[in-house]
């Protein structure tokens, strides 16, 4: 964390009229010179050791307004994409998601098993795959079901580009009371459930989230907490599972 604030701070120092101690940190004299690319390229080759030695006491610099961020408002909310996504946040019934798992359903029939789930979240697509008679497959059928699915979206990754922005994962059915699969969280909307979220700071840390299942997107999941509606981003997400009343 002293790492990163010393970072924050020497970045901010490129803003402002810089303290003797930081004039030779900055990459150009005048404040009004410096550009996104330059602020990029400085902190990707700052030494954050040495930034430590000389120390930063922040009322050493002079506060000065930041420059007006020239964002068009409509451009931005009309934008298909937000942020890095590359459109993988895209609806879950997006044409080009539609039509990749059918073919991923083709390839996984095609090798003697059935496709249970199709699972989209940013970055990733995981299949669930079973035996026709409804039992879990072994690891080498599971892996020859993962080779299949990757030959079949690869002639067409130029236009689906499922492949070029996610990794594809293939596994057997979980524990009943996990909900895992798109098709389950389908299945159960307005059911109760938990929700086990993950704290992005302190890593040891959880928490339990109890309501009613309202959505799962590809990047949210969505629960009815006593009338309110919270949104829980899908990477903070440990696990959602019915309570033990529900399970069977």
């Amino acid at each position: 964390m002293q790492r990163l604030l010393a970072l924050c701070a020497a970045a901010t120092a490129l803003y402002v009229t810089p303290a003797p101690r930081l004039r030779r940190t900055t990459v150009k004299g005048d404040n009004d010179d410096v550009t996104e690319a330059d602020v990029r390229a400085w902190m990707e080759s700052a030494d954050v050791d040495e930034l430590l030695k000389g120390g930063i006491d922040l009322e050493e610099i002079e506060e000065r307004e930041l420059p007006e961020m020239k964002v068009d408002k409509k451009e931005y909310d009309a934008s298909p994409y937000v942020g890095d996504f590359d459109g993988t946040d895209d609806e879950l019934e997006a044409p080009w998601r539609t039509e990749a798992a059918q073919i991923c359903r083709e390839a996984i029939a095609a090798i003697g098993l059935e496709c249970a789930d199709v699972f989209w979240e940013p970055g990733v697509l995981r299949l669930t795959v079973k035996k026709a008679n409804g039992e879990a497959p072994d690891a080498e059928e599971t892996a020859d079901a993962s080779r299949a699915v990757v030959a079949a979206l690869e002639p067409r990754d130029d236009d689906l580009r499922v492949l070029a922005r996610h990794g594809v994962e293939v596994t057997s059915p979980g524990a009943s009371d996990l909900i895992t699969t798109q098709a389950a969280f389908e299945a159960f909307k307005g059911f109760d459930v938990t929700v086990r979220t993950l704290n992005p700071i302190e890593g040891g840390e959880e928490r339990i989230i109890e309501g009613r299942l309202q959505e799962r997107t590809t990047t949210d999941v969505v629960i009815n907490v006593k009338g309110r509606m919270v949104k829980i981003p899908w990477h903070l997400v440990g696990e959602v599972r019915l309570p033990p009343a529900k399970s069977e």
